[in-house]
């Protein structure tokens, strides 16, 4: 059972029954509860923007793949895992935009706009913002 509490007032109720639950559970069997703060998980229009403003302007710019700059990027933004495959040294991102939650979708996407600004002499625009 997977559960949102609201906060403040609105969800005090709501903790109430799930202390209830658990107080009803069986002592007769082994249990297991996590309890983690929510976080937003990313939107699809943020997935959107990342894949065709910043990173495809990137792509345009330097002629290589969304794919292949999305890694490069992500990479430099958290770090490289070296694996080997039959012999052969690679590395990957450690992380995935996939894990990644709403806030840090965010910060790795303005990460990206002063990267190409810095690195590459790009402009890219903020959501729902025009340069001209």
């Amino acid at each position: 059972m997977k559960q949102i509490i609201a906060k403040g007032v609105a969800g005090e109720a709501h903790r109430r029954r799930i202390c209830d639950l658990i107080s009803s559970l069986s002592p007769e069997k082994v249990w297991q509860v996590n309890v983690t703060p929510f976080v937003k998980k990313r939107t699809l229009p943020q997935n959107s923007y990342l894949h065709a403003v910043p990173l495809k302007m990137i792509a345009d710019h330097t002629g290589h793949t969304v794919e292949d700059i999305k890694d490069y990027l992500l990479g430099e933004y958290a770090g490289w895992e070296v694996f080997e495959v039959l012999g052969s040294k690679r590395k990957r991102p450690i992380k995935r935009t996939s894990a990644m939650n709403a806030e840090e979708i965010g910060q790795f996407w303005d990460w990206i706009i002063a990267w190409a600004a810095e690195n590459l002499g790009l402009l890219i625009p903020q959501p729902n913002e025009v340069i001209e």
